[in-house]
């Protein structure tokens, strides 16, 4: 994170860049406390975050979860459109005011052409900096230039010509009837989010992620009866977890990082030590934080230093500990394990 607020608007154009390059290395902080020495929730709150969902009540209605139509996790959901021409500066501020991962794009005919995400910026970033130049199967990869070429001499940039840059899910829709069935399958196969569409149209009305299905599961884990039988299993007996992980050396540049997951197509990259012991955490939700012309010598700065500036930073705008790395075991219960997710708000 870097030493601006991050409620700032981004700044993207080399021009816009150059203003402080003279003074670049001025802007580099101190190297904080190591983020593996920073203060984690107190033990009663993790505690009382972590305690295992109650079993199911006799008095409590069971319901087939299978069969509950996507509406009903959509009812009040606030959904946050972007306008396709709007500028990739207004929809990057979007990201960070509402506190969300990805946008909607809609169309002038009000129609959504696609989403723009965290990924697509780390991508246009890349891109503009000049270390990544687009996928050379791409038919269109003469834009790719182009885009850099205007970015570089201040020019705006509509969120529709960034929408795909990224590697990210396909758009996925499924009506507000479908049964929560439909859109488990789809999020287990890997999809991070579903748009739920109003039923006979096209008209988006809510976003259903993987965290939003945990959270409803758990919320009402007395209704499910199914759900609860695994709930105290752990997650070697479900053989859940993946033995290949990619991972970063804390003492790699965080540049490396961008491009290590902008080229794997993945949003996470764990951290670790020469003991490959993990420290931490970069994600390409991290990337808002180096989108100013102050915060470009982050980039040639180390990933262990970045988490540092990240949790720091964390604390002082959210008056909140933080913690770099939450982890189960195999010998975790599923339960120990959603509430975790649920807790901290982390998608992995």
């Amino acid at each position: 994170m870097s030493a601006s607020q991050p409620s700032s608007s981004p700044e993207f154009g080399a021009q816009k860049m150059s203003r402080s390059a003279s003074s670049s290395q001025a802007s580099l902080r101190a190297t904080p406390r190591s983020p593996s020495r920073q203060p984690s929730l107190s033990h009663a709150s993790l505690v009382d975050l972590l305690t295992i969902a109650p079993r199911p009540d006799i008095n409590v209605p069971q319901r087939d979860w299978r069969s509950i139509p996507c509406r009903e996790l959509v009812a009040d959901q606030e959904l946050h459109f972007v306008e396709e021409n709007k500028p990739i500066e207004e929809a990057c501020q979007m990201l960070v005011d509402f506190g969300i991962s990805s946008l909607p794009i809609k169309s002038e005919n009000g129609a959504v052409i696609g989403t723009f995400d965290y990924s697509d910026l780390t991508a246009f970033l890349l891109m503009v900096l000049g270390v990544w130049k687009g996928d050379p199967s791409d038919t269109d990869g003469h834009t790719f230039q182009d885009l850099a070429t205007k970015s570089r001499s201040g020019g705006d940039i509509p969120v529709k010509l960034v929408k795909d840059l990224g590697k990210k899910d396909p758009f996925i829709t499924v009506s507000e009837v479908e049964g929560l069935s439909k859109v488990v399958e789809i999020l287990g196969s890997g999809v991070h989010r579903v748009a739920v569409v109003k039923e006979g149209t096209d008209s988006v009305i809510g976003m259903i992620s993987q965290l939003k299905i945990l959270e409803f599961f758990w919320s009402n884990a007395k209704a499910f009866s199914q759900i609860e039988q695994v709930l105290p299993l752990s997650l070697r007996e479900l053989n859940f977890g993946s033995a290949q992980v990619i991972s970063i050396n804390g003492d790699q540049r965080v540049l490396e990082a961008l491009e290590m997951m902008n080229s794997e197509g993945i949003s996470s990259l764990a951290v670790v030590d020469s003991n490959h012991n993990v420290v931490g955490n970069i994600s390409t939700t991290d990337v808002k934080h180096l989108t100013r012309a102050s915060s470009l010598p982050l980039l040639k700065s180390s990933c262990l230093h970045f988490l540092s500036v990240i949790l720091t930073d964390r604390g002082l705008n959210d008056g909140k500990d933080s913690y770099p790395v939450f982890y189960v075991s195999p010998h975790s219960t599923l339960a120990h394990t959603v509430a975790k997710i649920i807790a901290t708000k982390a998608h992995r």
